[in-house]
């Protein structure tokens, strides 16, 4: 019998649970594993390639503690219409009580915040911006609800619950939070299906496609979060910003729809800096972690002083 080649930084437990994901999936129809690679990325969940009868596939094996933080059965819903509509890669398992799943491995260019620097940009931001399009008017009904001051309040809760150490200047971000959730119950916006979680490395570009992976915070949400989102993980330029907004829009953004990605900006850095800390409670690396979050934080202390903010968000009150 042939060795499997498994690399020597997986764990045995890891192993175990691959063998045993790989088991379930009648596709496989008793072909072995031939070999385990872990993947690079993934802030919450251990990802692996695994080969089975000469076909890869990405399998995750889902992180210590998000059932308290994920809805995993809205998950299974939502990748699979995606998979269905060839924006997620192929799905083949889902365990909507763990968040293990079984995708098909796509061999092409995942993305990274470098490549926005590259003489490709330009190709790269309209391919996103078109795809964000499609996946917000998206027919197929999606379940779960991702509204992200629901998600602050409930990171809030898990925070004050365990007595998990915070950043310094939080009581003040709250006040602002406060304020713009105030603004936002003034001016109802429409919900559609969105991702919540668009930064580069979820995007595999291969052969003039692009494939849109990790459906983990999917839900029927605010379609402007994933434009805000997307421009804050990867750092747009302000021109590179504008041909975003313009590719999605199809015209020019209006001055009260930037005010709306604005607000979603500084909510989206105020939820990630909170699930940062949670994140060391559940027993990732701290130095690592922490930093995350301190970054997200101190941007969102700048953005929320500054007058663009402030000139913007006055167009809503």
């Amino acid at each position: 019998m042939e060795k499997v080649t498994i690399e020597a930084s997986i764990d045995q437990v890891h192993v175990g649970q691959i063998y045993t994901m790989v088991s379930k999936v009648p596709e496989y129809n008793g072909n072995r594993i031939e070999s385990i690679e872990k993947l690079p990325g993934g802030l919450t969940n251990e990802n692996f390639k695994v080969t089975v009868g000469g076909n890869a596939y990405a399998v995750r094996v889902a992180g210590k503690g998000t059932a308290d933080m994920i809805d995993r059965p809205a998950e299974d819903n939502n990748a699979h219409i995606m998979a269905k509509a060839g924006i997620n890669p192929p799905l083949f398992y889902y365990d909507p009580t763990t968040g293990d799943k079984i995708d098909a491995y796509v061999d092409g260019k995942t993305l990274h915040v470098p490549d926005f620097s590259t003489d490709e940009a330009d190709t790269y931001i309209s391919m996103i911006a078109k795809k964000l399009h499609e996946v917000h008017n998206t027919k197929d009904e999606f379940k779960g609800k991702f509204d992200f001051f629901e998600e602050v309040h409930s990171y809030i809760k898990l925070i004050e619950k365990n007595n998990i150490e915070n950043y310094d200047g939080h009581d003040k971000v709250m006040e602002k939070l406060a304020d713009m959730e105030a603004v936002l119950a003034k001016n109802p916006r429409p919900q559609s299906p969105t991702h919540n979680d668009p930064l580069p490395e979820n995007w595999i570009v291969k052969d003039g496609e692009i494939f849109f992976i990790d459906w983990e915070y999917g839900g029927i949400g605010d379609p402007l979060m994933d434009l805000a989102a997307f421009s804050l993980e990867v750092g747009l330029t302000d021109e590179q910003e504008q041909l975003f907004l313009n590719q999605y829009f199809g015209r020019g953004v209006t001055d009260k729809e930037y005010a709306f990605i604005l607000i979603d900006k500084f909510v989206n850095d105020v939820l990630w800096y909170l699930w940062s800390p949670i994140q060391i409670f559940n027993g990732k690396e701290k130095e690592f972690y922490w930093d995350y979050g301190l970054n997200r934080f101190n941007r969102c202390v700048e953005l929320m002083n500054s007058e663009k903010f402030k000139k913007y968000t006055d167009l809503l009150r």
